[in-house]
């Protein structure tokens, strides 16, 4: 379609952006919240890039950790390395949460598995699955197809994540603690070592969260997307007038 025809529409985004920057300015933070608070990071970061504005970038690219909820629900485990899924947390709010019949976002004290209930199991599902991944994978998409947008993101977790999920699930194993043990170690083989094992691996590309066309999206181009990176390319478009 002709630019024109668009411009409206970058227009009104944008003018969200500069909204949501003048929030940020006056200190209103979106932190991870199940699947609350989603999505701001994006506008902003592509509003400032249209905008050519580097008070806007650095809104994003300097923002102290959990400031966006994409940021927050994501963390590189101190064990394994890994992207694991879960909202900052203490052992005693996991442990409480895991206990009750929705075990919401808290992330796995021991960095271990992804926290929360992982993946979807039976028909059961938490916080991963229904309210949050689907709509990091159609994130991913949108800075896999404008790379000079993550030199603003600045943050790799969730672009290692979505390739993750959408080619495994949710990670479960390696984890040596009991279900419901309070940090006690497993020591029941019986049912698979661990606080979920069986859901290893369980929701591959899919999610509750998210469209069927950001699922198409991300089936056109992200296999031929580059590894996660900042590309500093030229402007994918002039300032806005």
């Amino acid at each position: 379609d002709p630019a024109e025809s668009k411009r409206q529409a970058a227009i009104a985004y944008v003018q969200y952006g500069i909204d949501l920057a003048a929030a940020r300015a006056g200190g209103t933070q979106f932190a991870a919240d199940g699947g609350w608070r989603q999505g701001r990071k994006l506008v902003l970061t592509l509003s400032a890039e249209l905008l050519d504005d580097d008070a806007m970038r650095a809104l994003v690219r300097d923002a102290p950790y959990n400031t966006y909820a994409e940021d927050g629900q994501l963390y590189r485990s101190p064990v394994h390395g890994r992207v694991l899924w879960g909202a900052p947390c203490d052992a005693a709010r996991y442990w409480h949460a895991q206990r009750q019949a929705s075990t919401g976002d808290c992330r796995d004290p021991y960095g271990y598995i992804d926290g929360g209930t992982p993946g979807l199991l039976d028909g059961e599902a938490g916080y991963q699955f229904c309210c949050t991944t689907g709509n990091f994978v159609q994130t991913a998409v949108a800075l896999h197809v404008m790379p000079q947008l993550q030199c603003t993101w600045s943050n790799d977790d969730l672009l290692e994540y979505a390739d993750r999920w959408m080619t495994f699930g949710a990670w479960t194993r390696e984890d040596p603690y009991a279900p419901l043990g309070d940090g006690a170690l497993d020591t029941d083989p019986s049912d698979g070592i661990g606080r979920h094992p069986a859901r290893h691996g369980t929701g591959r590309g899919s999610s509750w969260a998210g469209t069927g066309f950001g699922a198409a999206m991300w089936d056109a181009y992200r296999p031929g997307a580059g590894p996660p990176g900042c590309s500093a390319l030229t402007a994918f478009a002039p300032g806005l007038p």
